[in-house]
């Protein structure tokens, strides 16, 4: 994984408000996949109402997961990442 690319998730993640942190355990995880950027993503209340409702589950985590930016694409291919959950 890039430098470039964690450094944009960090941005993104602290702009956000109403993240929940959970510690990992044996609890079931769950990627939440939208298949758009995360712009669009986070502008689905869909995509909201399911996190927080799989989150608030002590037995789940759920993190999200989304396309990369037209802009990252090549910087996705280039160092041949994967999609990387939120």
């Amino acid at each position: 994984m890039s430098r470039k690319t964690i450094a944009k998730i960090d941005a993104l993640l602290a702009a956000e408000r109403g993240t929940i942190t959970k510690a990992r355990g044996d609890e079931v995880s769950v990627a939440l996949a939208y298949p758009n950027t995360y712009h669009v993503g986070m502008s689905n209340l869909g995509v909201h109402q399911v996190y927080t409702v799989l989150n608030k589950r002590s037995d789940a985590v759920c993190e999200r997961v989304f396309l990369p930016d037209n802009e990252d694409i090549e910087e996705y291919a280039k160092t041949d990442e994967k999609l990387i959950s939120f």
